[in-house]
């Protein structure tokens, strides 16, 4: 090999293992069981490759007895019986929503529009300037307004760049 070169300690176990079986060493399946993680069938055979299924044959495979369909929609749990993760298990119990964080109540309400959200961004900032937008919107509220508009424009932008190459 190349001086300074390391070889991996697989490719040297491997290596030795096919020169022990070429010889007819009987102790060529224990070295093959050490290096490689598999055995021969008896210690004088040797290694057979085998190539990749055919598309063809994994198809047929599929066919015999593959994965099974999953249930249709109104088989399937309903309600926190759904939440389930175990087979066996117990669903988790239903709580008194003031149990929970206040953000979890928050989950199922719609945000409102981006029009919605700039008329009122707009209305701010036409009243008091920036400095009424900062005191006036909810952080979270001008993040989404940001964040949509920057969409807006990148999309946009692309649009622009594909009718000009077309």
């Amino acid at each position: 090999g190349v001086r300074g070169m390391r070889i991996p300690a697989i490719a040297v176990g491997v290596a030795r293992c096919a020169a022990l079986i070429r010889c007819g060493s009987s102790s060529a399946g224990l070295l093959a069981q050490k290096h490689v993680g598999a055995v021969a069938p008896n210690a004088s055979s040797t290694f057979v490759r085998t190539f990749a299924k055919s598309k063809a044959d994994k198809k047929a495979e599929r066919k015999k007895g593959g994965a099974a369909a999953p249930p249709p929609p109104s088989e399937l749990p309903k309600g926190w019986s759904a939440l389930n993760p175990y087979k066996d298990g117990k669903p988790p119990e239903e709580k008194p929503l003031d149990e929970y964080p206040p953000w979890v109540a928050t989950l199922g309400t719609p945000l409102p529009p981006t029009k919605e959200l700039l008329q009122f961004a707009t209305t701010l900032y036409l009243e008091g300037g920036a400095q009424a937008v900062v005191e006036g919107m909810e952080p979270e509220m001008w993040s989404l307004l940001c964040r949509r508009m920057n969409k807006q424009h990148i999309k946009a932008f692309n649009q622009k760049k594909k009718t000009e190459f077309s």
